[in-house]
């Protein structure tokens, strides 16, 4: 069986939760959910898993929702909620973390365009023209221009190459990592996992305070309780950070491609008007 994505983790958790709520047990869920999933390979996956649960079998594979479904009788629907809402972060994660790589990627390009435009076009053929002697000023934007070209395109090529690694350095990302594990961890400890107090090493990456807010949360009366109100604490934070990246960083390049537009105009301009004193 394929496995799912974040997102429908999420769906059929959410489905689970809420049928669960109404006293619905997991192998009649199931089969109800199977013809909702988006895709035809989750849906085969789905009627995969009810086909198991029906002959009584074990769940197989390494999908970590198996997991999560093994237990989900025992669970109960707040700790399928709380897996619902963890796979929904990793999957805003994901996506908020593309999002911010397109948009930097795409004003990325625009800039080169921008100054490529200028050192292969622009510059060349003024420089060129008779009886021109370039000014200082315009003789350094082409020397500028000409290295940010090879810069900024290798620039663009190493995210290319690098993107995994650029992706978790989007701001707010690795919160939303951070609080999805949180909310799997509360939901383990609802079912009484012997491994929920493990957070993933891959995933994770709590700070020096977030970390100590965990293992204060994990001696608590109600270590739940605790866990989940650190998870919604680290999403708040995070969210707080995307949005924040994301209301600077459109005026900060919009102001970069700018800057960079009047330098190449007056770096263009200034033999034009040497040239033309001249011809005079």
């Amino acid at each position: 069986m394929s496995p799912l994505t974040d997102a429908e983790r999420s769906l059929v958790l959410s489905h689970l939760a809420a049928l669960s709520h109404h006293g619905m047990p997991l192998g009649e869920s199931i089969p109800l959910i199977a013809p909702h999933m988006p895709r035809a390979a989750a849906r085969r996956n789905m009627e995969g898993v009810s086909a198991l649960l029906q002959r009584g079998e074990s769940l197989g594979g390494e999908d970590p929702l198996f997991v999560l479904l093994v237990r989900a009788e025992i669970a109960g629907g707040a700790a399928l909620t709380d897996a619902a809402r963890a796979f929904e972060l990793m999957s805003a994660a994901t996506q908020f973390a593309r999002t911010g790589f397109r948009q930097a990627l795409l004003m990325s390009a625009c800039l080169w365009a921008l100054i490529a435009l200028a050192a292969w076009v622009l510059f060349p053929s003024l420089i060129s023209l008779p009886e021109s002697t370039p000014p200082r000023f315009t003789i350094l934007a082409y020397a500028i221009a000409k290295a940010l070209t090879v810069l900024v395109a290798a620039a663009m090529v190493l995210a290319v190459i690098l993107r995994e690694r650029v992706l978790g350095r989007v701001p707010g990302v690795a919160g939303y990592r951070n609080a999805a594990q949180l909310r799997l961890c509360a939901a383990g400890l609802a079912t009484g996992s012997p491994d929920a107090t493990t957070l993933s090493p891959a995933e994770t990456r709590l700070d020096p305070y977030e970390a100590l807010m965990f293992q204060h949360a994990l001696q608590a009366p109600a270590p739940v309780d605790a866990v989940r109100s650190l998870a919604a604490d680290v999403e708040q934070a995070a969210r707080t950070e995307f949005e924040d990246f994301r209301a600077k960083a459109k005026p900060l390049a919009f102001g970069v491609l700018v800057a960079s537009v009047l330098i190449i105009l007056v770096a263009l301009y200034l033999p034009l008007f040497q040239l033309t004193a001249v011809l005079r």
